[in-house]
């Protein structure tokens, strides 16, 4: 096994019809670029955390330890459609190229191969051996659809494969590969899943907020998560977070901005103590989707939330 080599991480850019929280992940020049994807989602809205990337990334032949760590059920996939799907949504001549061998792991085997995290990053592409690796921690990230994601997650690998076999990857900047990998795979999804709207739509405005007593600010995200009424429905929302230190005082806060249908539907703001749990100390709801318990990780809404437009503060 080859020594392992340094990775830096950097984000990746912001894009106008929205997309999973990814990073990524370079080594050296384009020719020796890995680009992963990731992405943070919880069932509710609360205590979302940045997810630390360790500096150490995959060897360049991980192939030794592949055959002892590969999942013993794997998502089901046709490597013949998924590349006919490409060349129609690309143009480009995949059939010319040597096709990638797709490894799919546990996430505790992902993440023991690959050494980056099992729970926030989901696919590798490696150019040096031509592999795609999936972690099936992917199954989690959309509930209703539990396949489905982890397609598009090995879509957006192949898309990557596309690149540096193209060339692609020797003229475009790691970000500008992770936002065409992103635009083919939200294509990929609804023209070809017939799924739409599994991507986050345009954020609202940071003025539709209501007069907060500090400025948030936002840094990651967003990501799909689900809320619940009294009776059980469930109702997809998107979420934005971000921390910081708030001067003079030295005090370290975390905001997270819930948005349902182009629209703010929540705010909360929580106080940062190393010593103690997070407290919550400001939050803002539409009146149509005021909680009716408290506490972070049960919160329950009201049957059938809808957007009414006026703020109303609970804490």
């Amino acid at each position: 096994m080859t020594g392992v080599r340094q990775f830096r991480t950097r984000e990746r850019p912001s894009i106008p019809q929205g997309g999973r929280g990814r990073r990524t992940l370079t080594a050296g020049g384009a020719k020796n670029r890995c680009l992963a994807i990731a992405i943070l989602s919880g069932t509710l809205i609360v205590g979302l955390v940045p997810t630390a990337f360790p500096a150490d990334g995959p060897s360049a032949d991980l192939s030794p330890r592949v055959a002892t760590l590969q999942a013993e059920v794997p998502v089901a996939y046709d490597l013949p459609v998924l590349l006919a799907a490409l060349t129609e949504l690309t143009g480009w001549p995949v059939l010319d190229w040597p096709l990638p061998r797709i490894v799919q792991l546990q996430p505790e085997a992902f993440q023991q191969l690959t050494q980056l995290s099992r729970r926030s990053v989901f696919g590798l592409y490696v150019p040096e051996t031509n592999q795609v690796f999936l972690n099936l921690h992917c199954r989690s990230q959309w509930p209703d659809e539990p396949e489905v994601f982890c397609r598009a997650t090995l879509f957006h690998e192949l898309v990557h494969w596309g690149q540096h076999h193209s060339g692609i990857d020797e003229v475009l900047s790691g970000p500008e590969q992770e936002q065409q990998a992103l635009e083919y795979e939200i294509r990929y999804v609804d023209t070809k899943l017939g799924l739409p709207d599994l991507y986050p739509p345009a954020r609202p405005s940071l003025d539709a907020l209501p007069p907060l007593t500090m400025p948030i600010r936002l840094s990651q995200g967003p990501w799909r998560a689900s809320i619940q009424d009294v009776a059980g429905q469930r109702q997809w929302v998107w979420v934005a977070t971000g921390t910081w230190l708030q001067m003079p005082a030295m005090k370290r806060y975390h905001g997270q901005l819930v948005y349902h249908d182009a629209h703010w539907i929540g705010v909360e703001i929580f106080e940062v103590d190393p010593s103690t749990e997070r407290q919550l100390v400001e939050a803002w709801w539409d009146a149509g989707y005021v909680p009716q318990t408290g506490g972070s990780l049960d919160v329950v809404f009201p049957v059938h939330p809808t957007y009414q437009g006026r703020w109303v503060r609970s804490r």
